[in-house]
């Protein structure tokens, strides 16, 4: 609704007007009234009105005058003015300053400012509309030019190039300039199946992230092209004078700056590889090429991190040759109950450094990984007579999505967190009580219900709630709050997730009820939590290899 200001010092008037008009019917909102001009432009500081409806005579500051203040603030502000005065000077100050009407108080009739109204709502509705079609219409014709881009630089990789001057003219149209040296980059999305997971839509993110990098770009003085190429991938042009280290330092400070403002704001993190120096179309095409077959360094590229494009060889030693070790390993994870987090975790980390130091091409890390899962699968279904629910996803499909290696430690983090506490299951005696556990520790991301396990194990809500407590020791209730605050205390420790994310991946809508219960769980608020995890790390002690 459109926001109505009334502003008298005859507080009669103001009276009759608010109390005699039906501002809901006529599709307004009464905002305020005030019987003095100053009042009402300090609210409209805070809340601009849309329609104002003023005196000119009043204490403090004269209705020309707010009229003019607030014309100033909003260009777009109807004005109609009821004054006592008839003389032209006033008619006059009204018009030079664009007032849709001019009403004299002795001639006041509410049909007449009812029907001001009607018309100021027409006018405010044509202009919201004017608006809306002009936002979309720039909507529509930046995203075209994204899906311009997109083609352009897929184009450019896979198509040979016949015509440097074809290729130069639609460069030039859509804003990269030929016979200009340009520093083409590599922009990876970290974790890009996860974000799709989250938006549940490639256009929405890709059309995200060139909305962000092409307004960071155009407010800065480098004026980069910015273009999607395919899944994670894009590119950004930066056109330079010359090579220089000082060139660079003014490239590596937007990235940064570009990072921060994903990060911050939309909990995106993006690398970054950047070319060498290229002005011709086909130096262009080479460093693209280049950048986008460069899948070894990419697999190992650090999240949020900016790098120089490096030739990198993948290792020839065969990665098969340590399985059985990693895979013994890795079952033990599961099976060991007495093993703690901590241990689990540097087992997890052990092997990927172990990856990254030897440096093997993405598909046998992969092939290795998966071909290990698969292998403890069937030994844990062997070993459980109850449904693995959190071994349900389609392994081959997951690890071939995975880009980099530090997703990859992430995914598998999670994965084994979930599996260990499935197969610590099977020591209930009560198939129903550890298919509900199960139930439980898959659905931790949410709020869970007993009535709601009840039903999925078909019992009776009561009955269900007897047995679970008398397998279990604690109330269903107890049972769930522990454990949320179990992994939260996980999260906390072991990501740098904010405190407000941790509350929400757990299922809390209200972050200080998630403090409050987190305090009640550990004694201390997830903040000094987190703060005393990082304070004991920093006086670890460093053991000479």
């Amino acid at each position: 609704m459109y926001k109505v200001m009334l502003v008298d010092d005859d507080y009669p008037v103001l009276e009759f007007l608010s109390e005699m008009i039906d501002w809901r019917g006529l599709g307004l909102a009464l905002q305020s009234i005030h019987v003095n001009g100053m009042s009402a432009l300090k609210e409209a500081e805070t809340s601009m009105p849309d329609i104002l409806i003023t005196d000119i005579g009043m204490p403090k500051l004269d209705g020309i005058e707010l009229t003019k203040r607030l014309k100033e603030k909003n260009s777009s502000l109807l004005v109609a003015i009821l004054s006592c005065h008839n003389e032209f000077e006033f008619v006059q100050s009204a018009l030079k300053l664009k007032v849709q009407e001019y009403i004299l108080k002795d001639r006041l009739d509410l049909d007449q400012i009812i029907q001001l109204l009607s018309q100021f709502k027409n006018t405010l509705d044509i202009e919201l509309n004017h608006q809306r079609n002009q936002l979309q219409m720039a909507h529509t014709i930046e995203r075209n030019r994204a899906i311009m881009l997109e083609k352009f630089m897929n184009k450019t990789i896979y198509q040979p190039l016949h015509c440097e001057k074809d290729w130069s003219n639609e460069a030039e149209l859509l804003g990269i300039q030929a016979n200009q040296q340009y520093i083409i980059i590599l922009c990876v999305v970290d974790g890009y199946q996860s974000l799709l997971n989250q938006f549940r839509s490639t256009v929405l993110v890709n059309f995200l992230i060139y909305n962000v990098i092409t307004e960071i770009m155009g407010n800065e003085a480098l004026k980069g092209v910015y273009g999607h190429f395919e899944k994670e991938e894009s590119f950004l042009f930066v056109p330079i004078n010359h090579v220089c280290e000082e060139e660079n330092q003014k490239i590596k400070k937007v990235i940064q700056k570009i990072q921060f403002i994903f990060q911050k704001t939309f909990g995106i993190s993006i690398s970054f590889v950047l070319g060498k120096a290229s002005a011709t179309p086909l130096d262009m095409k080479k460093q693209m090429i280049e950048l986008s077959e460069s899948t070894v360094q990419k697999f190992y590229l650090k999240q949020k991190s900016i790098e120089n494009f490096q030739a990198l060889t993948i290792s020839k030693e065969n990665i098969f040759s340590w399985y059985n070790e990693a895979s013994s390993e890795f079952k033990d994870l599961i099976l060991l109950n007495s093993m703690e987090m901590e241990q689990k975790l540097a087992i997890i980390k052990k092997w990927i450094r172990f990856i990254i130091d030897h440096q093997f091409s993405s598909d046998s890390v992969k092939d290795w990984i998966l071909k290990i899962l698969l292998d403890i699968k069937v030994k844990i279904q062997v070993l459980t007579n109850f449904k693995l629910y959190g071994l349900h996803e389609n392994l081959y499909e997951t690890i071939a999505q995975i880009n980099g290696i530090y997703e990859l430690e992430k995914w598998l983090i999670e994965y084994f967190y979930k599996t260990s506490e499935m197969a610590s299951y099977e020591s209930m005696s009560n198939i129903e009580i550890a298919n509900a556990c199960q139930y439980i520790s898959e659905n931790i991301h949410r709020k869970i219900t007993l009535d709601e396990v009840a039903s999925y194990l078909h019992l009776n809500s009561s009955y269900f709630s007897r047995l679970f407590k008398k397998e279990v020791g604690e109330n269903f209730v107890k049972y769930v709050v522990n454990m949320k605050m179990k992994r939260a205390k996980e999260l906390l420790d072991q990501t740098n997730y904010s405190i407000i994310e941790i509350s929400e991946q757990l299922g809390y809508e209200n972050q200080s009820y998630f403090n409050k219960t987190f305090k009640a769980f550990t004694g201390i608020a997830p903040i000094e939590y987190r703060k005393g995890i990082i304070q004991s790390k920093k006086r670890e002690p460093i053991i000479p290899v």
